[in-house]
């Protein structure tokens, strides 16, 4: 059995009847499909017959019939919206969404039912690789902001052309390199627009790329109160604030085990449209493998570099963001696992430069684990930072169900209650487990990751909800990574 569905039958008493109905939308793709399919056939084939049997019936039977046709269908449009957007639809990672190609700067193939996008170093041929190969997907995802369901956060992605002196301003604190890359994904997807007409390709510009990248600070951080526009409203993310867990433990055989499940709405594409980008450093850098989207061209959620030091970030409310002075939280993510190889290494970069506004970064090399709240001391000004002790997990977990808001740095109440079961119950369970008990594996979970720095063994699924229910796969990292060379951080 698998762990997910085991501890989802053990603890059911803890969970929301409305969540155990979404697990069990998710869990039965085939007979969801099938009744909404059925209710449009019956729908549209009532209208369809009405006018050719209405002079058999009498008036009221016809206006039963005739309403009981609008109900169905219209039962069906709402369905199939809110089961895509709401519920989102189940992805199995064994229907290959990707098209395998390889050009200037790039390719991309599969390993297994892994997609992988491995980049050249050169920041804009890895860019536009990244557009062009990518092009397909990147077109489904801006598509799915156009539909606005009272999303708040695709109302924010579609406001770029807005806040031209804000977004200016972001791109002065990031990296020359990452804007290149950005620069050259908008300009590869514009050639495979160019070459598929047929899938009516939506516009992208470097400001649209740009502000996809900033949806992980948007807790904190109101563009358009800075741009002098007037203020937005804070995202909202359905009936919870949602957020990601990191769980790590010393294991005697394994060292440091990262178990991480990043949480985020999936809209009903971006957990099918999730994959492994391996990124070839520049002189002086390691490469390192992000687990990401595809548009996610200049930073990253989830990484792991060839000296096995890995990363995860937890979006998180706080201070609120007044002014611009550092950079957005992804690509303060990739320099960290650009220039840091261990925990001391990040320590000294975070002493030393600091992102746009608070978040917490887990990161664990073969040795040592740590969390970093940025701004989330008692004045929001300093960063607090945690580290794993022996026969402690080292867990952030700042999720919220309704109606028990929290403003703690790193705790749950539903959360820590399910992990402590799991951990007074675990017998020889691996860590990863974790990961499938209720509240950690939820409605918004998209990607499971394990990350192992000593072996630079790294696992990952992909679902647009309840990702942890699905079978991990393995990243080949020891087919990616060049030899890893000790590089210290030099605060450049």
């Amino acid at each position: 059995m698998q762990p997910s569905k085991m501890y989802l039958q053990e603890h059911n008493p803890h969970v929301t009847q409305l969540e155990q109905m979404k697990i069990w939308m998710h869990e039965h793709p085939v007979e969801v499909k099938v009744s909404k399919v059925a209710i449009a056939i019956i729908g549209a084939g009532i209208l369809i017959t009405l006018p050719f049997i209405a002079p058999l019936l009498p008036g009221v039977a016809i206006a039963g019939l005739a309403l009981t046709g609008i109900v169905l269908t219209i039962t069906f449009t709402v369905s199939h919206f809110l089961l895509h957007y709401f519920i989102r639809p189940h992805h199995d990672m064994k229907n290959h969404v990707f098209t395998p190609g390889a050009c200037e700067g790039g390719k991309l193939y599969y390993v297994g039912d892994l997609p992988v996008l491995s980049l050249d170093s050169d920041p804009y041929k890895a860019g536009k690789a990244h557009g062009y190969l990518c092009g397909e997907a990147i077109n489904q995802i801006v598509k799915s902001f156009e539909i606005d369901l009272g999303l708040v956060v695709i109302r924010f992605l579609k406001s770029a052309n807005t806040l031209p002196k804000t977004l200016k301003e972001v791109r002065d604190t990031i990296p020359p390199q990452y804007i290149r890359e950005m620069e050259g994904l908008v300009d590869g997807y514009r050639c495979w627009a160019k070459e598929h007409p047929g899938h009516f390709p939506k516009e992208l510009s470097l400001d649209d790329v740009l502000l996809l990248h900033l949806l992980p600070d948007t807790l904190h951080f109101d563009l358009h109160q800075l741009e002098g526009s007037g203020p937005s409203a804070p995202i909202v993310v359905q009936d919870s604030l949602v957020a990601c867990s990191a769980v790590l433990e010393k294991d005697p055989k394994r060292g440091v085990v990262f178990a991480r499940a990043l949480d985020w709405p999936s809209l009903g594409v971006f957990g099918t449209y999730s994959l492994v980008i391996h990124r070839k450093g520049l002189e002086g850098q390691v490469d390192t493998v992000d687990i990401a989207v595809p548009g996610l061209a200049g930073g990253m959620l989830t990484g792991m570099n060839e000296a096995g030091f890995s990363v995860a970030m937890n979006v998180c409310d706080g201070r609120k963001t007044e002014n611009i002075g550092g950079m957005p939280a992804c690509f303060y993510n990739r320099m960290c696992l650009e220039k840091c190889t261990t925990i001391q290494d990040l320590r000294e970069m975070v002493a030393k430069i600091h992102p746009l506004g608070p978040y917490h970064l887990t990161a664990a090399d073969p040795e040592a684990a740590a969390s970093v709240h940025f701004y989330q001391d008692a004045t929001n000004t300093q960063h607090v930072i945690r580290d794993l002790t022996p026969n402690n997990p080292l867990m952030t977990l700042n999720f919220c169900y309704e109606p028990t808001p929290q403003k703690s740095i790193c705790h749950s109440t539903e959360r820590q209650k399910e992990l402590h079961r799991f951990f007074k119950n675990r017998g020889d369970a691996p860590l990863e487990h974790c990961l499938s008990v209720p509240y950690v594996n939820n409605w918004s979970t998209m990607h499971k990751v394990v990350m192992e720095p000593q072996t630079k063994t790294l696992r990952v699924a992909f679902d647009n909800a309840f990702a942890s229910r699905a079978p991990l796969h393995t990243v080949p990292t020891h087919a990616l990574f060049r030899k890893a060379t000790r590089i210290s951080f030099v605060g450049s």
